[in-house]
C-alpha cells in the first residue's frame, strides 16, 4: 500500500529522503519570479510526497522543513538586503519550520485505510494538507506571512486561471494535486496498471493546463479610466548633496510628471497616480508640500493619487494613501491596515532588540488602519465618480485585504509600493505576480506602482499591458475597463480557503485519532 511503510527505513535511508526534499525545496524555487519555471512546482511538491512517504512524523517534520528551507533562503534574500541577515535568517527559519507542518502531519493521514489503499486518494490528501498549511501560514503568527504560496508560482501558468473562480487557494491546490498525483502514476506503472497510470498522468495534465480554458471577461462594465503612473526611479539612496531622501523622492516623481504633461498636455488623464512614500512628508504639518502636491493635480486636469506619511500626535505613524484634487483638498483618505511586523513595527521590541540591534532600524512603528482601502474618485470627463481599491506594499499578497476593495465597489484595483529598499533583488517581480495573481482573482485593473519598479499596468486576464523596468524613470499611460461584477473568487474566497483549512484539520485530527487507537491496541 502507498501510505504504508512495509520495513523498517535505516538512518542513511532517512536522511538520503531528507535530502531528497532539499532538494525538492531548490527546485520550487525556480518555479517563483524571476525564474518563473512554473512546472517545477508540481514537480517539487511530487518530490517532497515521495521522500514524506517513508519517513514518520518526526524526520517528516525535518525533511519538510528542510524543504521550506530550501526554498525560502533564496525567496526572502530580499529581507537580507532590506533587514539584515539576522532578521532574514528569523524569517526563513519561522517560515519553513511552518511548512515542517505538512511533514509531521502526513505520516498520520498516509496511514489512513482508505488514503493509504487508494493512490488517487493519497494525492488530493497530501494536496488538501499542503494547502491548509498555507491557509495556516497566511493568518498566524502576527496576521500571518502568506508569501511563498505555491499559487504566487503559477502566474506564467495555465492554472493562474483558476484564480477567478477560488482565487490563490485553488491555485495553490491545484498545484499541489497535480503534483501529488505524480507518483500515483508510478505506483500503478510498477504494479503493471498501464490504463490506470494513463488516467492518473491525464488528470495532472488536465489540472495543469485546463484552467487556461476558463473564459475571463476583460470587458468594460462602468465605462473606462484614462490612468497615468508615474515612477520616479532613482538609485537607492544616492540623492543630490544636501537634499534629503524624501524631498528627492518626491523631486523624482515630481519631475517625471512634469515631463509627462509636457508630452501629453492638461486634461488628458483622469487620475495621476504615484506609489507608496513617493511622499515622504505628513501634509498636515506641510502645508508648502501640499500646496506642490495641489499645482501638480491641478497641472494634470485630474485628481493625484499618491502615498504619503502621517504622524499622529499620540505617537507613531500612519503609512497613507491620498487623493489629492486640483488645487489641493484632500478628497480621499486610505491608512494601511496590515504593517509588515519587524518591518513597519517591532512587536516585543524589548525582547526584539536582545536578538538584533536591527531592529532599531525601524524607529517609529506603523499604526494599522481600520477602513477598507476603496477611495471615490471625482472624473471630470464624465462627471461621474469612480469607485478605486487601495492596497499598499506587502498587503497585496494577504487575500481577504485584496477581496474587501472589490466587496466594497472598487471598480479598479491600486497596489502601491515602494521597493527602493531591497535593491536589486527579486522581491520586486515576486510582488508584481502577485498583483498579476489578483487581477484575474478579482477581475480588475490593478495598477501595480513602485517608486523604484518594478511597475506594471495588468488587465483584469492578468496580461501586462504596460510595464517599467527596476531603477527607471518610467510612465504608463493607459485607458483601463472599470469592472463592478465579483468573480466567484472575490464572493467566495474567503468560503474557500476556510474550507480548505477545515479539510486539513479534519484529516490531521482523524489520522491523529486512528494513531491513538493503533497505540491502544497494540499496549
Amino acid at each position: 500500500m502507498l501510505g504504508a511503510v512495509s520495513t523498517p527505513v535505516s538512518l542513511p535511508v532517512r536522511l538520503a529522503y531528507v535530502a531528497l526534499a532539499a532538494l525538492a525545496g531548490a527546485l520550487a524555487y525556480t518555479a517563483f519570479p524571476a525564474l518563473n519555471l512554473w512546472p517545477a512546482a508540481p514537480v517539487a511538491i511530487a518530490l517532497l510526497m515521495v521522500a514524506l512517504n517513508r519517513l514518520g512524523p518526526a524526520m517528516g517534520y525535518l525533511a519538510a522543513t528542510v524543504f521550506g528551507l530550501a526554498l525560502f533562503t533564496p525567496l526572502l534574500w530580499w529581507a537580507a538586503v532590506a533587514a539584515g541577515k539576522v532578521p532574514w535568517v528569523i524569517l526563513t527559519i519561522a517560515t519553513s519550520a511552518m511548512v515542517g507542518l505538512v511533514g509531521l502531519a502526513w505520516p498520520l493521514i498516509r496511514r489512513l485505510p482508505p488514503i493509504a489503499a487508494s493512490p488517487a486518494l493519497s494525492a488530493l490528501a497530501f494536496a488538501v494538507l499542503w494547502a491548509a498549511v498555507e491557509e495556516l501560514r497566511a493568518i498566524a503568527p502576527l496576521g500571518g506571512f502568506p508569501w511563498g504560496r505555491l499559487a504566487f508560482s503559477q502566474t506564467s501558468s495555465p492554472m493562474a486561471d483558476l484564480a477567478f473562480l477560488g482565487g490563490s487557494p485553488a491555485v495553490s491546490l491545484a498545484a499541489a494535486l497535480a503534483g501529488a498525483l505524480l507518483p500515483a502514476v508510478f505506483t500503478h506503472l510498477r504494479g503493471g496498471r498501464t490504463w490506470a497510470a494513463c488516467g492518473v498522468a491525464a488528470l495532472a495534465a488536465g489540472l495543469a493546463l485546463g484552467p487556461g480554458l476558463i473564459p475571463l471577461d476583460q470587458r468594460a462594465e462602468a465605462g473606462s479610466l484614462r490612468i497615468a503612473a508615474v515612477q520616479g526611479g532613482g538609485e537607492g539612496d544616492v540623492f543630490p548633496e544636501g537634499v534629503t531622501r524624501g524631498r528627492a523622492v518626491l523631486n523624482l516623481h515630481s519631475d517625471v510628471t512634469a515631463e509627462l504633461l509636457t508630452q501629453i498636455g492638461s486634461n488628458a488623464i483622469d487620475l495621476l497616480i504615484w506609489p507608496e512614500d513617493a511622499v515622504a512628508f505628513d501634509l498636515n504639518h506641510r502645508p508648502d508640500v501640499a500646496k506642490e502636491l495641489g499645482q501638480i493635480a491641478t497641472a494634470a486636469g485630474a485628481p493625484l493619487l499618491l502615498g504619503a506619511n502621517e504622524f499622529p500626535d499620540g505617537g507613531g505613524r500612519y503609512n497613507v494613501s491620498l487623493l489629492i484634487e486640483p488645487g489641493g483638498n484632500i478628497a480621499g483618505r486610505y491608512a494601511k491596515r496590515h504593517p509588515v511586523p519587524f518591518g513597519e513595527y517591532i512587536p516585543w521590541r524589548s525582547v526584539a532588540r536582545r536578538v538584533t540591534d536591527a531592529v532599531d532600524r525601524v524607529r517609529i512603528d506603523t499604526l494599522p488602519g481600520d477602513e477598507v482601502g476603496v477611495v471615490d474618485v471625482p472624473v471630470a470627463r464624465t462627471g461621474t465618480n469612480v469607485r478605486v481599491g487601495e492596497v499598499i506594499c506587502f498587503e497585496v499578497v494577504h487575500d481577504s485585504l485584496m477581496r474587501d476593495t472589490v466587496q466594497a465597489g472598487a471598480e479598479l484595483v491600486v497596489a502601491q509600493t515602494n521597493n527602493a529598499s531591497f535593491g536589486t533583488s527579486t522581491e520586486s517581480v515576486q510582488q508584481l505576480a502577485m498583483s498579476r495573481l489578483r487581477a484575474i482573482e478579482l477581475g480588475r485593473t490593478v495598477v501595480h506602482i513602485s517608486t523604484t519598479g518594478v511597475s506594471a499596468v495588468i488587465s483584469p486576464a492578468g496580461i501586462v499591458l504596460d510595464e517599467a523596468d527596476a531603477f527607471t524613470r518610467a510612465t504608463m499611460v493607459q485607458t483601463v475597463p472599470l469592472r463592478t461584477t465579483l468573480t466567484p473568487a472575490a464572493r467566495y474566497g474567503g468560503a474557500i480557503g476556510w474550507g480548505i483549512a477545515a479539510l486539513g484539520a479534519g484529516l490531521i485530527l482523524t489520522g491523529l485519532a486512528a494513531a491513538i487507537y493503533r497505540s491502544r491496541r497494540k499496549a
